[in-house]
């Protein structure tokens, strides 16, 4: 009984990780993750969080393991730069050496601001996602690797068995399934610290007050939106049920369908009101994480093929 069970088990878990798709389908996710990322890079980096007095650096996690001491700001500019330059090359499909050069300096980027005593999550993500993307074969559609070294282009028959294994499938559903329950875990979080009070209290009101007059008091100074919303508290009240609600709903996100584009929107919808009314930056870090639940599938073929998928199986 045991072993049927897990048989089971390992059969869904099959279908529903490795389910076939076109190779154009990851090429396509692939140039959309890296193009955010990039964007998410430049932001990150007008922010400049290396910029803090050397007495606030102390080393913790990772860091702790290498004798790393506060970067100069001259060889952050310079990491910043390479890492835009890796990952314009990674959309292109310049190769998994290059993919890895990215997801290693991104990862020592991300992290050094913890080290002055942030805790900052919204680069866990996209971090664990670039290193996900080096082990994927995403090169093998549309890419510089194949141009610069036609020798490595996968023949019709390697695509098709790939494509039937569902290796073009599993980079985008780990993706899907991470960030739907990192979204479900923050609404599980609101209940078991604050419960429906989260919502009921009108949290988003208080933090709106508070990262508008509290964290930027002189430089960014309310926003229009901002200031329309703190007048109408009906309105953020409204968008607390709402946001705790999405939260908990977004596991069904997962079953595709109506019930994915729904709650995506709506969650859409509350990043932009985030982004224009408490001038967060988490929203950038998390594009490259969102694009995933596109219908890459689709798009992939349609926009990367020079022909319908039906045609050229015929």
């Amino acid at each position: 009984m045991v072993a049927s069970l897990w048989r089971r088990l390992s059969e869904r878990w099959d279908e529903y990780f490795f389910r076939p798709a076109p190779a154009s389908a990851l090429a396509a996710f692939r140039i959309a993750f890296y193009l955010c990322a990039l964007i998410h890079e430049i932001v990150h980096y007008s922010l400049n969080y290396f910029g803090y007095p050397a007495y606030l650096f102390k080393a913790s996690g990772l860091f702790l393991l290498f004798p790393v001491a506060q970067p100069a700001t001259e060889i952050m500019t310079l990491l910043y730069a390479i890492l835009a330059v890796l990952l314009v090359l990674s959309a292109a499909g310049s190769g998994a050496a290059v993919r890895l050069s990215a997801a290693l300096i991104a990862l020592y980027i991300y992290g050094i601001r913890y080290n002055y005593g942030f805790n900052f999550k919204a680069e866990g993500g996209v971090s664990v996602c670039l290193l996900l993307m080096v082990f994927s074969k995403c090169d093998d559609s549309f890419s510089l690797r194949n141009r610069w070294w036609p020798s490595r282009r996968p023949d019709p028959q390697s695509l098709a068995t790939a494509s039937a294994r569902g290796l073009y499938s599993w980079p985008m559903q780990f993706t899907r399934v991470y960030w739907v329950f990192m979204i479900f875990s923050a609404g599980l979080f609101k209940l078991k610290y604050t419960g429906w009070g989260w919502a009921a209290q009108d949290s988003i009101h208080f933090v709106l007050v508070r990262q508008m007059y509290y964290f930027y008091p002189q430089s960014s100074p309310p926003t229009p939106l901002g200031q329309f919303m703190l007048e109408h508290p009906s309105i953020t009240l409204l968008g607390s049920w709402l946001s705790l609600g999405v939260e908990l709903l977004a596991p069904l996100m997962l079953l595709g369908g109506r019930f994915r584009w729904i709650i995506l929107a709506n969650l859409l919808v509350m990043l932009v009101l985030v982004r224009f009314s408490m001038h967060h930056s988490f929203v950038i870090a998390q594009m490259p994480l969102y694009i995933a639940l596109l219908p890459w599938e689709k798009l992939g073929p349609r926009f990367l093929d020079s022909q319908p998928p039906e045609e050229k199986v015929a």
